[in-house]
């Protein structure tokens, strides 16, 4: 009697754990529940590309920086949030064009109206062929390249920065690790197929970093930014008195001190 106490919640554990490990990126990636829109109604605002990489095909969609100067601006790539698409960007990219940055939003495998099914590795090799691809436009200055990353586009820019070294980063909303979520359903760390292992980067990266993060983030408390901070104690840090899905509670400040920070780190 004793054993079989043993052994059927054991096994009702290992079918728990095997659901998980078989559907985690239904979660990470919710794509089913994000609506696919039309194109942005600033269509015109910026230009449309297509980055391929094996079965994934992916919009991308690039804002040149505003003015009159015909020479090499920093550009700044964007990896947006899990539940979101790059269309949701298009309209909040004014002020940090008037700044004088190109901006480059990468579209997910799988998202939106993006072929291919997302994962770490798909969602990296298409970021690293938008950064090789734009790495040598005429309108890119390659040395001063800064990846941004909101959320799991966090996870997003330093699985980059692994592969192409940015000239700046910014983390905003992000975590140290998605191993670091697996023990709140009693599961361990290695089951996690896309770790995104943020303070594992950042604990070898030396080049600038910029922290943002919401004091009332529930989805990703505060926390996992202040122990990435604690790797990183001279990063640039910023925070707000909002959740997870209003920071930065207002994006003409974001971008001032995005400004504030290029400038200090010598890319503006």
């Amino acid at each position: 009697m004793s054993v079989k106490l043993i052994l059927v919640p054991l096994f009702l554990y290992f079918i728990y754990a095997g659901i998980f490990f078989l559907f985690q990126r239904k979660v990470i990636y919710p794509t089913s529940f994000i609506p696919v829109s039309n194109l942005p109604t600033r269509e015109s605002s910026f230009e449309k590309y297509v980055i391929s990489s094996g079965a994934n095909s992916v919009e991308a969609f690039f804002f040149p920086a505003k003015g009159s100067e015909k020479r090499k601006r920093p550009l700044m790539i964007i990896a947006h949030g899990n539940a979101s698409l790059i269309d949701f960007w298009v309209d909040l990219l004014d002020l940090p064009q008037k700044m004088g940055i190109n901006i480059l939003l990468v579209e997910y495998p799988g998202y939106g109206r993006s072929t291919g099914k997302p994962s770490q590795q798909s969602i990296t090799d298409v970021f690293v062929k938008a950064y090789d691809r734009f790495l040598v436009d005429k309108r890119v200055d390659a040395t001063r390249i800064v990846f941004l990353g909101r959320s799991l586009g966090g996870g997003v820019a330093c699985s980059l920065a692994r592969m192409r070294t940015p000239a700046a980063l910014i983390l905003c909303s992000t975590f140290t690790s998605v191993r670091s979520f697996t023990g709140q359903y009693f599961l361990p760390g290695f089951l996690a197929s896309d770790p995104y292992d943020n303070l594992d980067f950042l604990s070898r990266y030396s080049g600038p970093l910029m922290l943002v993060h919401g004091t009332q983030d529930r989805t990703i408390p505060i926390n996992h930014s202040e122990k990435l901070r604690e790797t990183r104690p001279d990063a640039f840090w910023v925070t707000y008195r909002s959740d997870h899905n209003n920071t930065p509670p207002d994006w003409n400040d974001f971008w001032t001190k995005v400004g504030k920070y290029l400038k200090q780190s010598g890319i503006l």
